[in-house]
């Protein structure tokens, strides 16, 4: 029974899959952000964990200097800010859509729907990888359209690219999710022990791209997040300081239906030190770095879904729900 619930799932979402692909996507979208911000309506505890984490990071853009005045109305009038929490809830369901439209698109189409501006630290992240070591790491957060940075990265600058996944309790959806990311050249590799394939990408010289802004196994490493202490994964920052490569935090801000704008940013080597302070150092770096991207569209960032602060800092009436896995 089980085999045949897997098989008729894998089925249904394979033909799900190829409506979705043969509607024109702007409509695709649309319908999928107007259904997540419908969720809203109804996900009640899930849209005060948004709602509390959300009036975190516009108080937080505020602190740092970073706010939009969109932001700065979000954080001290509630009615601006529940605009923002359903906003958060449409582009959360409109990532879904994404996820099964976006692997169709051929080279010529991401290059026409993602104008990538001609700056050199832009150039230095698309350039051709020489074999052999450092490599190249890109780190992200899950923010705007997570896979699509890498598909740019894999369909048109030709780059060989590794990346973890996490793992899906159900068997179908993970399988679909495996061959829907590894459709357009990306090699996935399982999260747990994910370390050793990484680091043999690294050293032949190949990129690979990191999702860093929420702890999903392990304690993670303390460090200053949108104004409040929050933990972020290790493992990158290891990675960055062990192979000496190259490291940039990328992110596809959603622009318009079916258009996004890149972020790039160089994170600075961290200065000599014990492998504590450089690892401090970094994971700093990379904090300022995704705040500067989050600041463009605070209701893009996926991980307010999520517990990011504990959940009486935020508000003491809030009880944070259990943690999920994201797909």
């Amino acid at each position: 029974m089980t085999d045949l619930r897997a098989r008729v799932t894998a089925l249904g979402l394979r033909l799900g899959v190829s409506v979705l692909r043969a509607l024109p996507d702007r409509i695709v979208f649309q319908a999928a952000y107007t259904a997540g911000a419908g969720l809203s309506l109804v996900m009640t505890e899930r849209r005060a964990l948004v709602r509390a984490n959300l009036r975190q990071v516009c108080r937080g853009l505020i602190e740092a200097g970073l706010a939009s005045d969109r932001v700065r109305r979000a954080a001290t009038d509630e009615s601006s800010l529940e605009r923002m929490v359903r906003s958060a809830f449409g582009n959360w369901v409109q990532g879904y859509a994404e996820s099964a439209v976006i692997p169709a698109y051929s080279a010529d189409e991401l290059r026409q729907r993602i104008p990538v501006p001609g700056d050199p630290v832009v150039a230095a992240a698309l350039a051709s990888l020489a074999p052999g070591p450092p490599g190249r790491i890109f780190i992200s957060a899950h923010f705007g359209t997570v896979e699509l940075a890498g598909f740019y990265a894999v369909g048109v600058a030709g780059m060989r690219l590794s990346a973890p996944m996490e793992t899906v309790a159900d068997p179908a959806l993970q399988a679909y999710f495996e061959r829907t990311r590894g459709a357009r050249g990306i090699a996935l590799v399982p999260i747990r022990g994910a370390s050793v394939p990484l680091r043999g990408a690294l050293q032949r010289g190949e990129a690979i791209a990191l999702v860093a802004d929420r702890v999903i196994g392990g304690s993670g490493m303390p460090v200053r997040l949108m104004g409040a202490p929050a933990r972020l994964p290790l493992g990158p920052a290891v990675l960055a300081l062990e192979s000496e490569a190259p490291c940039f935090v990328v992110g596809m801000q959603r622009t318009g239906w079916g258009r996004w704008t890149p972020h790039i940013e160089r994170l600075p080597r961290p200065s000599p030190g014990t492998l504590r302070e450089r690892i401090d150092q970094h994971l700093e770096a990379q904090a300022r770095a995704f705040e500067r991207m989050i600041a463009q569209a605070p209701e893009q960032w996926w991980t307010v879904h999520f517990p990011i602060w504990p959940a009486k800092a935020l508000d003491p009436t809030l009880s944070a729900p259990p943690v999920e896995a994201a797909a």
